[in-house]
Protein backbone atom coordinates (compact mmCIF):
# COMPACT_ATOMS: atom_id res chain seq x y z
CA UNK A 1 0.00 0.00 0.00
CA UNK A 2 1.10 3.74 -1.04
CA UNK A 3 0.61 5.96 1.54
CA UNK A 4 0.45 9.67 1.96
CA UNK A 5 2.96 10.92 3.60
CA UNK A 6 4.38 14.37 3.94
CA UNK A 7 4.19 18.16 4.06
CA UNK A 8 3.83 20.52 1.11
CA UNK A 9 3.41 23.83 0.46
CA UNK A 10 1.22 25.59 -2.25
CA UNK A 11 -0.59 28.94 -3.52
CA UNK A 12 -4.33 28.80 -3.61
CA UNK A 13 -5.37 30.51 -7.04
CA UNK A 14 -7.36 33.72 -7.40
CA UNK A 15 -9.90 31.19 -8.87
CA UNK A 16 -10.10 29.01 -5.80
CA UNK A 17 -8.33 26.20 -7.47
CA UNK A 18 -5.30 24.03 -5.52
CA UNK A 19 -3.43 21.64 -7.24
CA UNK A 20 -2.48 18.46 -5.27
CA UNK A 21 1.17 17.47 -5.09
CA UNK A 22 2.01 14.90 -7.66
CA UNK A 23 3.04 12.45 -4.67
CA UNK A 24 -0.17 12.18 -3.45
CA UNK A 25 -2.08 12.28 -6.70
CA UNK A 26 -0.63 9.14 -7.59
CA UNK A 27 -1.77 7.37 -4.80
CA UNK A 28 -5.35 9.28 -4.69
CA UNK A 29 -6.31 9.03 -8.35
CA UNK A 30 -8.31 10.97 -10.66
CA UNK A 31 -10.98 11.60 -8.33
CA UNK A 32 -11.22 12.32 -4.42
CA UNK A 33 -13.77 13.65 -2.22
CA UNK A 34 -12.70 16.77 0.09
CA UNK A 35 -14.86 17.44 3.20
CA UNK A 36 -14.33 19.30 6.59
CA UNK A 37 -12.18 17.93 8.76
CA UNK A 38 -11.59 18.65 12.39
CA UNK A 39 -9.85 21.93 14.00
CA UNK A 40 -10.72 23.88 10.66
CA UNK A 41 -8.79 22.02 8.46
CA UNK A 42 -10.28 19.91 5.39
CA UNK A 43 -9.67 16.29 4.95
CA UNK A 44 -8.67 14.61 1.17
CA UNK A 45 -9.67 10.70 1.06
CA UNK A 46 -9.67 8.72 -2.36
CA UNK A 47 -13.52 7.60 -3.59
CA UNK A 48 -12.69 4.15 -2.32
CA UNK A 49 -11.37 5.53 0.92
CA UNK A 50 -14.37 7.19 1.73
CA UNK A 51 -16.52 4.66 0.29
CA UNK A 52 -14.75 2.30 3.01
CA UNK A 53 -15.85 5.11 5.47
CA UNK A 54 -19.27 4.83 4.24
CA UNK A 55 -19.41 1.64 4.55
CA UNK A 56 -18.68 1.32 8.58
CA UNK A 57 -20.76 4.61 9.26
CA UNK A 58 -24.15 2.92 7.95
CA UNK A 59 -23.22 0.18 9.60
CA UNK A 60 -22.85 1.76 13.11
CA UNK A 61 -26.39 1.93 15.13
CA UNK A 62 -28.36 5.09 13.21
CA UNK A 63 -30.31 5.72 16.04
CA UNK A 64 -26.93 7.21 18.29
CA UNK A 65 -26.51 10.78 18.25
CA UNK A 66 -22.88 10.79 17.68
CA UNK A 67 -22.95 8.57 14.89
CA UNK A 68 -25.65 11.39 12.98
CA UNK A 69 -23.51 14.41 14.23
CA UNK A 70 -20.29 12.69 12.65
CA UNK A 71 -22.09 11.62 9.46
CA UNK A 72 -23.54 15.15 9.40
CA UNK A 73 -20.72 16.83 9.43
CA UNK A 74 -18.22 15.03 7.42
CA UNK A 75 -20.25 13.21 4.89
CA UNK A 76 -23.13 16.21 4.51
CA UNK A 77 -20.41 18.72 3.70
CA UNK A 78 -18.17 16.27 1.45
CA UNK A 79 -17.55 16.98 -2.26
CA UNK A 80 -16.73 14.08 -4.55
CA UNK A 81 -14.14 16.12 -7.57
CA UNK A 82 -12.17 15.28 -10.41
CA UNK A 83 -8.72 16.66 -10.76
CA UNK A 84 -7.85 18.39 -13.54
CA UNK A 85 -4.56 17.98 -16.22
CA UNK A 86 -2.27 19.60 -13.41
CA UNK A 87 -3.79 17.83 -10.94
CA UNK A 88 -6.03 20.99 -9.65
CA UNK A 89 -9.84 21.57 -8.15
CA UNK A 90 -11.50 24.00 -7.42
CA UNK A 91 -12.28 24.46 -3.54
CA UNK A 92 -16.19 24.78 -2.96
CA UNK A 93 -17.08 27.88 -1.19
CA UNK A 94 -18.48 26.40 2.03
CA UNK A 95 -14.92 24.63 2.54
CA UNK A 96 -13.13 27.71 1.86
CA UNK A 97 -15.30 29.09 4.48
CA UNK A 98 -15.48 26.77 6.90
CA UNK A 99 -11.27 26.24 6.77
CA UNK A 100 -10.53 29.98 6.27
CA UNK A 101 -7.92 29.11 3.48
CA UNK A 102 -5.98 32.17 2.77
CA UNK A 103 -2.99 32.24 -0.23
CA UNK A 104 -0.44 29.96 1.23
CA UNK A 105 -1.94 26.62 1.99
CA UNK A 106 -0.40 23.36 3.17
CA UNK A 107 -1.24 19.89 2.39
CA UNK A 108 -0.26 17.40 5.50
CA UNK A 109 -0.31 13.50 4.19
CA UNK A 110 -1.17 11.48 7.61
CA UNK A 111 -0.57 7.81 5.70
CA UNK A 112 -4.36 7.34 4.65
CA UNK A 113 -5.67 11.27 4.29
CA UNK A 114 -4.78 14.31 3.28
CA UNK A 115 -5.54 17.55 5.03
CA UNK A 116 -5.33 20.70 4.19
CA UNK A 117 -4.53 23.57 5.93
CA UNK A 118 -4.52 27.38 5.71
CA UNK A 119 -0.35 27.75 6.40
CA UNK A 120 -0.52 30.10 9.67
CA UNK A 121 -3.18 28.00 11.28
CA UNK A 122 -0.76 24.74 10.28
CA UNK A 123 2.36 26.37 12.21
CA UNK A 124 -0.16 27.28 15.15
CA UNK A 125 -1.02 23.93 15.07
CA UNK A 126 2.06 22.05 14.89
CA UNK A 127 3.52 24.47 17.24
CA UNK A 128 0.91 23.50 20.38
CA UNK A 129 1.38 20.12 18.77
CA UNK A 130 5.39 19.77 19.80
CA UNK A 131 5.00 21.37 22.95
CA UNK A 132 2.66 18.50 24.61
CA UNK A 133 4.74 15.71 22.30
CA UNK A 134 5.10 13.42 26.02
CA UNK A 135 1.60 14.01 26.90
CA UNK A 136 0.39 12.70 23.66
CA UNK A 137 2.57 9.85 23.30
CA UNK A 138 1.62 8.75 26.82
CA UNK A 139 -2.04 9.04 25.46
CA UNK A 140 -1.64 7.08 22.21
CA UNK A 141 0.40 4.26 24.27
CA UNK A 142 -2.71 4.02 26.69
CA UNK A 143 -5.25 3.84 23.79
CA UNK A 144 -2.76 1.30 22.11
CA UNK A 145 -2.53 -1.27 24.97
CA UNK A 146 -6.37 -0.99 25.51
CA UNK A 147 -6.83 -1.66 21.76
CA UNK A 148 -4.74 -4.93 23.17
CA UNK A 149 -6.91 -5.19 26.03
CA UNK A 150 -9.67 -5.50 23.94
CA UNK A 151 -8.69 -7.94 21.22
CA UNK A 152 -7.17 -10.02 23.83
CA UNK A 153 -10.34 -10.11 26.14
CA UNK A 154 -12.95 -10.32 23.23
CA UNK A 155 -11.11 -13.20 21.88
Amino acid sequence: MRLLIGEYQTKLTEKNRLAIPKQFRDVLGKEIVVTKGYEQCLWVVSVKSFDAFLYDLNNGPFLAKSIRETVRFLVGSACQVRLDKQGRFVVPQHLLKYSDLKRDVVFIGLSRWLEIWDKNKWEERIKDIEKRTDMISSEVIRLIKDKRNEKIGGS
